[in-house]
């Protein structure tokens, strides 16, 4: 389909509503799930607009889909940044000499 990423995105359907599992699609690649992610990391580095979901990895059918996937992953940037502040805090104070 996209530039030497057929052999990953040929098995990613079209449609939140077919989206394949990580499961099912590390079976038909015949590679581990970490593998998987990792292909889809550098796929969506790519340019390769692969989205995914508590179901599974899909291509957005259209805007409504691609504004889904949006939202979820400004989420998880959201509670990662929210988690990570009492981290940086303390390695602030540490850092200035005021730490534990």
């Amino acid at each position: 389909m996209i530039n030497g990423w057929s052999w990953l995105t040929d098995h990613i359907p079209v449609g939140q509503r077919d989206a394949i599992s990580a499961d099912d699609l590390s079976k038909i690649l015949e590679m581990e799930k970490r593998d998987l992610r990792r292909a889809i990391e550098d796929a969506r580095r790519a340019n390769i607009l692969i989205c995914g979901d508590n179901h599974g990895y899909y291509f957005a059918a259209n805007d409504a889909e691609m504004g889904s996937y949006i939202h979820r992953v400004r989420g998880r940037i959201r509670t990662g940044t929210i988690c990570l502040v009492p981290f940086l805090r303390q390695l602030k104070k540490a850092e200035g000499g005021g730490g534990a």
